[in-house]
């Protein structure tokens, strides 16, 4: 097991320093590095100076492509001896990489090794996120259990890795080569194997990007970077486009004369116009180049493309065929279609009626890792302090619930047949009915794990749920659901003040609940005020999947009382908190077997429940 060195900042560890094994090994030639492998964390608790043990989440640790090699934890020119990668990131950290034949390196590491002296790594990372598990609880991490009490780092970042010629850990040990042995990696072949597929795969998909682009020096210039794991496939892609663009001709398009708009948005407006779509176009756009878009008058498919070439200066061809294949080579044809459809895509998803925005609290997430929302709250009160007493400290206590993006997508593509056909309108179509269908999978996730209710979300040990035949909808049990919501409280049995806000239900309660929160009278018969004590209590959202045979746990009878959103009963995350679909242009002739233009839609979220005191559930039924 590494042993670390831990620096603290008051109570919590702020930076982690992991010792742990390494295997140099010099590599053939005189012009090469050379190259080591270490194991940097075995994913176990370890006693770093602190109260108790730390345990640091390999998921939630961030990793950055190239990780300085340093000497001693030097942050100095001098002490920088080389870069390693990670190559693993499972149940323990592989870092492999090359270091300089500089004078620390081939004067101080090699000879110390040389003559059998222990030589271990160290490696610095800094924790964003710590967890405390208390005496009695248990938590898995990185495919173990562990006992508390245990803190555990569940966000860091790795900053370096250090050599040092002696550790706490008297097992590690550095080996040296005159040439790369395979029987002494640290890595077993299942390992290297996986790396291996992973690395062929990642080039595969650069090359397969750098094809559909422009054969440019530059192009080839990004392709290299791509390999070399300068830019990632996002930023190839970009690249790639930008050079695309560039290398075309700059003649001036003689169409639109007087205007500083850019062509990709008055191309985007003409095919909306196109669509029948003009108010989306307005909408997006604003009205000069809506109308712009509109005066280049596209009736037909070869009506655009004819005005793509007007737009990029090229000569429009006498044929229909060369007319689709200069068009289709330009950049502005992808670009308007894509920025067309994505708007119509986005108005689809928009016009979507959704219940889950008026009672979840939306978070923006950065990463696809599981993550913990943490929840803090003070554990005591204010408490009275005499003249010239002393102020005591509060405690502080979290709960926890869980959150993890998935990511939902598709395909979609225009084809030289399309255009010959005329059937450009099916992008109309399908726009709409893509972002229609981006918001309804964020409505079935959401409503799936609220029926689920996971880990007895709703239980009666909460306070927040209740059955029986008077938990049918009625101002009675309306008025019990009221009191449980405003009665919960803290740990100290001090309210939490939680303020109904949406009354959820089926839409065969919607006349009933309707009734109860709206009408002004109330008709009653045994001589109590006839008022209504609930009108507009509440807003009204209604749901169809609650009683959707489809849904396990559906239910015609059962109904919710949530508190405000911030309150967080429930949640819903997005990637950089972007709530709509994206859609990117995936290339041309994508798919080998088709020519034509192909786009990928493609949407991050994530659904979770979060604080069990913020909504009640009625059963509605015995």
């Amino acid at each position: 097991m590494s042993t670390p060195a831990l620096a603290r900042k008051g109570n919590s560890p702020t930076e982690i320093k992991l010792v742990a094994q390494v295997d140099i090994q010099a590599a053939e030639g005189k012009d090469e590095g050379i190259r080591f492998s270490m194991i940097a964390y075995t994913g176990g608790d370890m006693r770093v100076g602190h109260t108790h043990s730390v345990i640091v989440d390999i998921a939630g640790m961030i990793y950055p492509p190239a990780i300085p090699i340093l000497v001693n934890h030097e942050n100095s020119t001098g002490s920088f001896v080389g870069n390693g990668e990670v190559k693993a990131a499972t149940d323990k950290i592989i870092i492999e990489g090359k270091l300089a034949r500089v004078p620390k390196v081939l004067d101080e590491i090699i000879p110390l090794t040389k003559a059998g002296i222990p030589l271990q790594a160290s490696i610095g990372a800094s924790i964003e996120a710590l967890e405390f598990i208390k005496e009695g609880k248990s938590v898995q991490v990185n495919g173990q259990t562990f006992k508390g009490p245990v803190y555990v780092a569940t966000k860091s970042t790795l900053q370096e890795a250090s050599l040092v010629p002696k550790g706490a850990d008297p097992n590690t040990e550095v080996r040296i080569a005159a040439k790369q042995q395979n029987k002494d990696s640290i890595m077993d072949e299942k390992e290297k194997e996986a790396i291996v597929i992973a690395e062929r795969n990642r080039i595969k998909e650069i090359k397969a990007l750098k094809a559909n682009g422009p054969d440019t020096e530059r192009a080839r210039q990004l392709e290299a970077k791509a390999i070399d794991g300068e830019i990632d496939n996002t930023e190839l892609t970009s690249g790639l486009l930008t050079e695309m663009r560039s290398s075309r001709p700059s003649v001036p398009g003689v169409m639109i004369e007087g205007t500083d708009a850019p062509r990709s948005s008055i191309m985007a407006s003409a095919v909306l116009s196109y669509m029948g779509r003009s108010d989306i176009a307005e909408q997006q756009f604003g009205a000069q180049i809506a109308q712009q878009g509109e005066d280049l008058r596209v009736h037909n498919p070869l009506d655009l493309l004819k005005a793509v070439l007007g737009l990029e200066g090229i000569n429009v061809p006498s044929s229909r065929s060369a007319i689709i294949k200069a068009a289709f080579s330009t950049m502005s044809l992808p670009i308007a279609l894509g920025s067309a459809f994505d708007k119509v895509t986005q108005s689809g998803f928009e016009t979507v009626p959704s219940s889950w925005p008026t009672i979840v609290k939306k978070l923006p997430l950065k990463n696809f890792h599981q993550i913990k929302t943490i929840r803090t709250y003070l554990s005591s009160r204010l408490e009275d302090i005499a003249p010239g007493g002393e102020i005591k400290y509060m405690s502080v206590a979290e709960s926890t619930g869980s959150l993890q993006l998935k990511t939902v997508g598709g395909i979609i593509g225009i084809t030289r047949q399309d255009i010959i056909n005329d059937d450009l309108g099916v992008f109309d179509q399908l726009g709409d009915q893509l972002g229609a269908s981006a918001a309804r999978r964020i409505s079935d996730d959401f409503y799936t794990l609220l029926l689920s209710n996971p880990s007895s979300f709703f239980d009666t040990a909460n306070k927040n749920y209740f059955t029986g035949a008077s938990s049918a909808l009625s101002v009675s049990s309306l008025s019990t659901a009221i009191q449980m919501l405003r009665s919960q409280t803290d740990e100290n049995g001090l309210p939490v003040d939680m303020i109904p806000a949406t009354l959820l239900v089926p839409p065969e309660l919607e006349a009933t609940a309707r009734g109860l929160i709206s009408s002004e009278l109330l008709g009653r018969s045994d001589g109590q005020p006839t008022g209504n004590p609930h009108r507009q209590v509440a807003q009204l959202a209604v749901e169809p999947r609650l009683s959707n045979a489809s849904f396990t746990g559906n239910s015609a009878k059962a109904w919710y009382l949530f508190a405000r959103p911030e309150s967080a009963a429930a949640l819903v995350g997005f990637l950089d908190g972007r709530e709509s679909p994206i859609l990117d242009f995936a290339g041309v002739n994508a798919d080998p077997s088709t020519l034509g233009l192909t786009w990928r839609i493609y949407h991050d979220f994530a659904v979770g429940l979060g604080e069990t005191r913020a909504v009640v559930k009625s059963k509605g039924e015995a």
